[in-house]
């Protein structure tokens, strides 16, 4: 594996070049709210957009990356998301496993492949996570909303809504 590596980072530097960063972002598809007491036909705090987290490759993302991507958020002062909160893997396939990977490896050593790695996808390791890991990350992005005051409304779901989004 550790020979694969090489040949890993030299394609990627070739493809990508030197300066590249894998990034999550945040994503809407109408713009924040501006702190004032009506917005676009909603009471101050109220999103009527939906929220999408986009998965960028990051394997390094963690709880203080997660409470940056969803700073924004806080900021602007919104308390409800009312077009649901989406998770958009697309850049990368559902494959969940690298070829060579021993079974046991799997939610102990590595965590299973996703465009959005939460801990390394390291933080469950009961069988429904490891084989679907983006539903279980699309949870823990909702519970860090309400353990900061943010209610979604319009669903959790894995992948990107209908319309235009821009990053917020």
């Amino acid at each position: 594996a550790s020979t694969e590596k090489i040949a890993t980072v030299g394609a990627a530097l070739q493809v990508f070049g030197p300066t590249h960063r894998f990034t999550t972002v945040l994503q809407g598809t109408r713009p924040l709210p501006q702190r004032s007491a009506i917005w676009q036909g909603l009471s101050q705090g109220a999103y009527g957009g939906a929220m999408v987290v986009v998965g960028g490759g990051d394997p390094s993302l963690r709880a203080a990356g997660l409470s940056s991507l969803l700073a924004p958020i806080q900021k602007a002062g919104v308390k409800s998301i009312h077009g649901g909160l989406w998770l958009d893997v697309s850049l990368l396939d559902s494959v969940r496993t690298a070829p060579g990977w021993k079974p046991e490896w799997l939610g102990t050593e590595v965590g299973p492949l996703s465009a959005f790695m939460y801990e390394e996808n390291l933080s469950r390791t009961d069988s429904a996570y490891l084989n679907d890991p983006d539903t279980g990350n699309l949870s823990i992005i909702n519970s860090w909303l309400k353990a900061h005051g943010v209610t979604v409304y319009g669903g959790l779901h894995v992948g990107r809504p209908v319309g235009t989004v821009q990053t917020l």
